[in-house]
């Protein structure tokens, strides 16, 4: 399931112009894997998707001189906006991947 996800896009337009985000390009700590993992399983993919999205779109506002389109270049720096948005109403839940030692470091996924 996790695949699929990762391999989802998101459209992203910060005042630039429409680009296409993959999410597997932002999302890459053992921990943002987990988080985004579980959401899929409970809320649905699409749900994930749009989480994820909002997350991204949140780090774009606030840092308008990154390149939407180079996630390589700000992807590491973003993940953690990512986990707030990928985590709202599930809170309670990631707090088993902090237990089991997951890694908050970007890149720190391998599949």
């Amino acid at each position: 399931k996790i695949t699929s996800v990762l391999a989802l896009h998101v459209d992203v337009d910060p005042g630039k112009g429409k680009t296409m985000v993959r999410i597997g390009d932002v999302v890459t700590s053992e921990y943002g894997v987990g988080l985004l993992a579980d959401h899929a399983i409970h809320g649905g993919a699409g749900g994930a998707r749009d989480a994820t999205k909002k997350g991204i779109l949140a780090y774009l506002k606030e840092h308008p001189d990154v390149d939407a389109a180079s996630p390589a270049s700000w992807a590491a720096d973003a993940e953690q906006y990512l986990w707030d948005a990928i985590m709202a109403g599930w809170t309670d839940r990631a707090a088993a991947f902090i237990d089991a030692g997951c890694s908050k470091d970007a890149g720190s996924y391998v599949p």
